[in-house]
This record gives C-alpha cells, structure tokens and sequence, in this order.
C-alpha cells in the first residue's frame, strides 16, 4: 500500500474518530436528575443533577450540582479525555481527579480518587428509551470492604 494511502488514511481517521465519539456521547449530553427518595442516606439532598456537556476537542464535561436539605447549593465540575487518562475534578468534596472511558455508546465509566487516594468506580449506562440513567457506584469502606449502590436518573 503506498504512503501516501496510508497517510490518507490515517489523517481521515483522525479526522472523523471526534465526530464519532461525540456521536455516541449525545445520548447522555443533558441534565439528569437523581431520585433523592432512593438515596441510602440518612438525611438525602433536596436535589441532585448531573450535566453532560461537550467539552470541546472530543472531550466530556461533566457538571454536579447538589442542594442540600436547608438550600445550600454546592458546584463540582470536570473535562474529561474519554482515554482513561486523568483529568482534574474541582467543587467537589470528596473527588479531586477522574478517568473515564466509554465502553459503548450508552456506559461511562468513572474511577475517581482524592487527595492521591482512590474515592470510587461509577459506572452510568443510559436506558433503551434514553429517559433513564442508572449510575452504578462501588467503593470501599471500613476494612476495605467493597460497597455497591445503584442510583436512579432521569433525564430532565
């Protein structure tokens, strides 16, 4: 095969590879709202919505916006490569880095850590209909011991 096809060829896939993925990244671009009800918490936020955005240059932004029980709004932010490598978290309390990478056009896959440590894996899988999320969290708590817990969104 000449060079010149080869190169072609490897400059139409660098071309198109973007488009592709924000292709696939648009079923879960808007707001999705959590069932705070569903919470296994002892006193859940009044809300909680994730926003999925374009982050420019075939990246993810990904915006967390929480109210707390007596109104006190708290922001976390992050621009995600959805290669695997890290990108930096900020607003949050207990997340300050992330990597993601997208398995199929309808599962995210988060591992977070804070402060140099591992925080969780979370894994969004949008519904058939595109209407629902389901965001699998595993993390680990006293002794090490792994926890999962599955939270429910809805698209707003």
């Amino acid at each position: 095969m000449p060079r010149s096809l080869i190169a072609a060829l490897s400059v139409a896939v660098l071309l198109v590879a973007p488009a592709v993925m924000a292709a696939d990244l648009h079923r879960f671009f808007g707001s999705w709202q959590v069932d705070v009800s569903k919470l296994p918490v002892p006193e859940p936020p009044a809300s909680v919505t994730i926003t999925w955005a374009d982050g420019g240059g075939g990246k993810l932004k990904m915006s967390v916006d929480i109210v707390d029980r007596r109104g006190m709004k708290s922001h976390a932010e992050a621009t995600i490569a959805l290669d695997g490598s890290p990108s930096r978290a900020v607003g949050s309390l207990d997340v300050d880095v992330v990597s993601m990478t997208m398995p199929s056009d309808r599962v995210l896959v988060m591992g977070a850590g804070m402060a140099g440590n591992p925080s969780n894996t979370r894994v969004f899988t949008i519904s058939d209909d595109g209407k629902r999320m389901s965001e699998t969290i595993v993390s680990h708590g006293p002794g090490n011991i792994p926890a999962t817990r599955v939270n429910a969104w809805t698209k707003q």
